[in-house]
């Protein structure tokens, strides 16, 4: 969300500005600077649909980026947890089962 609120302060609403301003300009002068400016607007507004664009497709794979992580965290937790159990479990001669149903129940929550 602060990322949104970056974009928008320092990129879109310039170039909004901008680009409305060189409309305006481009309409009440004509020849050369008509065109110029049409232009630049048109520069603008290309320039906010690509930050936008770019925006979301870099945020999109963030978010792949870390939903691998955390399922691969999960997992290794997992194997962590099953390890210092059955380490514990067998010097102490605890049988498994509940210790089975506390894992399963501890997995599930993750």
């Amino acid at each position: 969300m602060t990322d949104l609120r970056y974009i928008l302060r320092r990129l879109i609403l310039p170039l909004s500005f901008a680009a409305c301003l060189s409309l305006v300009a481009g309409y009440f002068l004509k020849g050369l600077f008509h065109d110029l400016l049409v232009n630049l607007a048109a520069t603008f507004v290309g320039s906010i649909l690509t930050v936008v664009y770019i925006d979301a497709v870099l945020q999109r794979r963030q978010q792949l980026r870390w939903e691998g992580l955390r399922s691969r965290a999960a997992k290794r937790l997992f194997a962590l947890a099953n390890s210092c159990i059955t380490l514990l479990r067998v010097p102490l001669k605890v049988s498994s089962p509940p210790l089975t149903r506390l894992v399963v129940r501890c997995s599930a929550e993750l």
